[in-house]
């Protein structure tokens, strides 16, 4: 009885709820509590093929080097032209992403990479939320040219 097809109980049971929208609310009520029933015994009949397939599809984005396309060439500049950016104050800013979310790995990488310039006071990424607040003293930051210059498309693009 396990291994049944069920393509005609489903079927049948399927256009009995349908049809009877027709007819009486209590028959619709009953082919929809049979149909329901003849769904549950269908997935529990596959569940091991649903498990399976489920399972080979995280092996496979495992395989995915989703990083990529948010951390191209470990440059800060370009990760923040492809971020959003949230707010700016001078001393303050914050960016998202959404490639952030759920992210330990590219958290650590961001950490790493805006952690390594002395300029920076602190760098807080919240993986939860998306986002990233650097912490800096303006007047000790505008001496290193690269930062300088990503604080002033930063500036330009929030005035837009």
């Amino acid at each position: 009885m396990r291994k049944m097809s069920l393509r005609l109980p489903l079927l049948l049971s399927m256009g009995g709820t349908i049809f009877s929208l027709m007819g009486r609310r209590g028959m619709h009520k009953y082919w929809g509590v049979i149909f329901t029933c003849f769904s549950f015994w269908h997935v529990y009949q596959y569940r091991r093929k649903i498990y399976k397939d489920f399972y080979d599809l995280m092996e496979e984005w495992k395989k995915l080097d989703i990083f990529s396309s948010f951390l191209p060439s470990m440059d800060l500049a370009s990760i923040i032209k492809k971020a959003e950016i949230a707010s700016y104050i001078p001393g303050r800013i914050r960016i998202y992403s959404n490639q952030l979310v759920n992210n330990g790995y590219a958290e650590t990488v961001l950490q790493k990479m805006i952690g390594s310039y002395k300029e920076i006071d602190n760098v807080k990424v919240n993986i939860v939320t998306g986002s990233v607040l650097i912490e800096y003293r303006p007047e000790v930051l505008r001496r290193n040219k690269e930062l300088a210059d990503i604080e002033r498309y930063i500036k330009n693009k929030i005035n837009r």
